[in-house]
């Protein structure tokens, strides 16, 4: 989540969306209702990587934190978002060379 100025203000997981419908007692997400919003369920202190971080040391955070992606911020600015599915193709990649 990035506000007007595109500086991140915070990330939604399935973890989050599966609390907050577990609080509001949705047991099918396609009834949740429409006037649930995405503030309530992320989390606003998402930890984030820069652009020069090194793949090794972006995988130990996620390991360490148990996550599934990283925004990458650059001078405040989100400039793009790391998934566990760009880390696997780096290393595929890798397999291959």
């Amino acid at each position: 989540m990035i506000d007007a100025d595109g500086h991140l203000v915070g990330i939604v997981t399935t973890g989050d969306i599966s609390e907050l419908l577990l609080a509001e007692r949705v047991r099918d997400a396609a009834a949740a209702p429409p006037a649930l919003i995405v503030g309530r369920a992320m989390t606003s202190d998402a930890v984030a990587v820069s652009p020069s971080c090194e793949l090794a040391e972006a995988v130990k955070l996620m390991q360490a934190r148990k996550l599934s992606a990283l925004p990458v911020v650059e001078d405040d600015q989100v400039v793009g978002i790391l998934t566990e599915q760009d880390i696997l193709r780096a290393f595929t990649g890798r397999l291959s060379a």
